[in-house]
């Protein structure tokens, strides 16, 4: 068991308590989260209108007007041959 003396007063050292390095991390930890939150929604209005001006194309569109047939050399027969 310590004993303490009643003369000494039990306060931290004047540096620690004016020490404020924690709360400006904490503080410039929160403001970069919001600057993402912020980046990443713009980003998606952005996506979204990207999205709605060029829509992808149909890949399921087997006349070869989208999907990647049109890829593929013409003089290839598209017909499987069965033996």
């Amino acid at each position: 068991m310590l004993m303490f003396e009643p003369s000494l007063p039990q306060v931290p050292d004047i540096d620690k308590l004016l020490d404020q390095s924690r709360i400006r991390e904490a503080q410039d930890y929160k403001h970069k989260c919001e600057i993402m939150y912020r980046a990443s929604h713009m980003n998606e209005d952005k996506s979204r209108v990207l999205l709605f001006n060029n829509p992808p194309p149909n890949l399921n569109n087997w006349t070869g007007d989208e999907s990647c047939q049109r890829y593929m050399p013409s003089w290839i027969p598209t017909e499987s041959v069965s033996f």
